[in-house]
């Protein structure tokens, strides 16, 4: 063999073996990458004003105070991109979804509106609120977390009652105070239920305080208690994945009132400590 037929062999035995080593090191420098890439588009969420993320060894919930405007459903695109739920909350009741949303989501139309909302989502988020397309959809955060699951195989959780609910709740909270400080003895038909529970200092309650009751408060309670019966262990032939990613769409004003009920839910049933980001808590210590 002569010499240049060895520097041949020798050339191609170490050009295979350069090409194996990058072909193995390559997959990890783009891993690396993009873990990296995901990790800064986490923090980015997590410096929002409008978001609270709460994880323990159970969950990973990103819970988004939502504005309706097209930054706030940029900010939601975002979040789901990351977070990749398994399941997404919605202020929706069961009626609501069935009646008001699914017509919507059966529309053949749909998909390329979406692709539409995609697109200035990520170029100029303020002209989705422009689209005429829209004009005829209401909670089109709640359309476009539904058909982000259509396409990637999540849950959506209507952890909602609706409105007229929580109206005449208020209204019988309110009918009860009234008849109370009247002194009746006969408490009205409607009102005997409400009343086996009554807590009379709600008699010092302003309409103002009863409101915050029931449309802040009890919203908030609903909103963490179906949650919590979604993930409450069911059997099954497939063991369920105990640890879950969840993402939430609430009201503003809602949305401190719902991270207190679920550290204090997982608290008392699980035992868990829910704990928020170091990154937020100090954000929010500052504003404070």
């Amino acid at each position: 063999m002569t010499k240049a037929e060895k520097a041949a062999i020798m050339f191609g035995l170490g050009s295979t073996a350069l090409l194996a080593i990058y072909s193995i090191v390559k997959p990890r420098i783009s891993q690396g990458s993009n873990t990296e890439s995901l990790i800064q588009r986490r923090n980015a969420i997590l410096n929002k004003d409008n978001m609270r993320v709460l994880y323990s060894t159970m969950t990973f919930f990103y819970l988004q105070g939502y504005k309706r405007t097209g930054e706030d459903l940029a900010l939601l695109k975002e979040v789901l991109d990351v977070a990749k739920p398994k399941l997404v909350a919605l202020q929706i009741s069961e009626k609501q979804l069935e009646d008001e949303y699914r017509p919507i989501l059966r529309n053949p139309h749909l998909q390329e509106i979406m692709k539409k909302v995609d697109y200035y989502l990520k170029t100029n988020p303020e002209e989705v609120t422009k689209m005429k397309e829209l004009d005829f959809y209401a909670g089109l955060e709640n359309i476009y977390a539904m058909h982000y699951c259509q396409q990637n195989s999540c849950k959506i959780i209507p952890a909602d009652e609706h409105p007229s609910f929580y109206d005449q709740l208020y209204t019988q909270k309110i009918g009860l105070k009234e008849v109370t400080k009247s002194g009746k003895v006969e408490i009205p038909e409607n009102l005997k239920q409400l009343y086996q529970s009554y807590d009379m200092s709600d008699l010092e309650k302003t309409e103002e305080d009863i409101k915050e009751d029931i449309y802040i408060k009890k919203r908030a309670d609903v909103f963490v208690d179906k949650i919590v019966h979604e993930l409450t262990p069911t059997f099954n032939i497939i063991p369920d994945v105990p640890y879950k990613v969840l993402v939430g769409i609430v009201d503003p004003k809602l949305q401190n009132m719902i991270a207190k009920e679920w550290k204090q839910r997982f608290l008392s049933i699980y035992g868990h400590q829910i704990l928020e980001d170091e990154q937020h808590n100090q954000q929010q210590s500052q504003i404070q």
